[in-house]
């Protein structure tokens, strides 16, 4: 079993979008089985089991960091019964004591960071934060920071190159070996597979996940089986034309026989 985590103080910053897209990709496109154990406090979350969700959730109760280890324990335990398994650990905003704790646990560490001046100092900080705390207990785990949402192309990326910020900061990354070798597209319908009970997905997403999944598997070291044939979805145009037609009245007949 290897074991993913998705961690940093800065709310918001796509932590479990991140361990939302990953799971997708090596559940949906390799056949892995995949469970993400939600850690955030929510109003609401997404059913444990939905048809339309490859891979699974778990959540643990966020009261404090004795009994969240508890109940992590417990979930790596199960987990780890399942062969050729993956745990994603989606962290919550500002526990920075409980980011500590599971990412003595993770093969793997992924800092999500926005391209604001703030969620890059959070996410600098978290980094090097994390790094000391797994030399002090010895693990063994890597930790990178992983751009979320940053403009990819145009005059959005030529903009965002040009803060003063935002330099120093790819600087100290190239400098460092701090950045993870891949983006997160910026792409709303990601939110979905995070937050929906029915998530929906699209050609472009499978695509999306299966490529972040194959980037993530060789950074930790997953052999991944060859890649499944993905589903086959209808033209958009068919789909509007069927929801049209199950929304027209049905006809009766009225004339007498």
């Amino acid at each position: 079993m290897k074991v993913i985590a998705c961690l940093g103080r800065k709310g918001g910053s796509g932590k479990t979008m991140t361990s939302h897209l990953l799971a997708h990709g090596l559940s949906k496109g390799y056949g892995l089985p995949v469970n993400v154990v939600m850690t955030d406090v929510r109003e609401e979350t997404p059913m444990n089991f939905h048809p339309d969700r490859s891979y699974f959730l778990s959540s643990i109760t966020n009261k404090d960091v004795k009994s969240d280890l508890a109940a992590l324990d417990r979930i790596f335990v199960q987990t780890q019964k399942i062969p050729e398994s993956v745990l994603i650990i989606d962290g919550g905003a500002n526990r920075a004591n409980v980011d500590r704790a599971f990412a003595q646990l993770a093969d793997f560490i992924m800092i999500p960071v926005a391209c604001g001046e703030e969620d890059v100092k959070v996410a600098e900080a978290d980094f090097w934060g994390l790094v000391q705390s797994m030399k002090d207990n010895n693990a063994t785990g890597d930790v990178c920071v992983i751009r979320n949402r940053w403009p990819g192309s145009g005059r959005g990326q030529e903009r965002l190159l040009n803060k003063g910020y935002i330099k120093s900061f790819l600087a100290k990354g190239d400098r460092t070996g701090m950045f993870f070798p891949d983006f997160i597209p910026d792409m709303p319908s990601l939110l979905d597979m995070a937050n929906a009970n029915d998530p929906k997905t699209t050609p472009l997403i499978d695509a999306v996940a299966c490529r972040f999944a194959e980037v993530v598997a060789r950074k930790v070291g997953i052999d991944l089986p060859e890649r499944q044939k993905l589903v086959h979805y209808p033209p958009a145009a068919d789909v509007r034309a069927l929801e049209a037609a199950k929304r027209e009245p049905i006809a009766v007949n009225t004339e007498a026989a």
